[in-house]
């Protein structure tokens, strides 16, 4: 977990990608700071070196899967 903050920078990575992000703008709800009216988050990826994309595979939630 991160503090959102304007300006801050996190990153993370998956098997095959390494993503850079950062809040370009945000605005907390005005009754509560716990949720945002406004979160906004440039991401930048990148492929990992050595990630083989032709298997195909991905750890994807059955939920979001599409069946033929």
């Amino acid at each position: 977990a991160i503090l959102a903050e304007p300006g801050k920078e996190f990153s993370f990575e998956t098997s095959a990608l390494r993503v850079d992000a950062k809040i370009t703008d945000m605005k907390y709800a005005e009754d509560d700071s716990k949720y945002f009216d406004k979160l906004t988050v440039s991401l930048n990826l990148f492929l990992r070196e050595g990630a083989d994309l032709r298997k195909g595979e991905m750890d994807i939630p059955d939920e979001f899967k599409i069946s033929s």
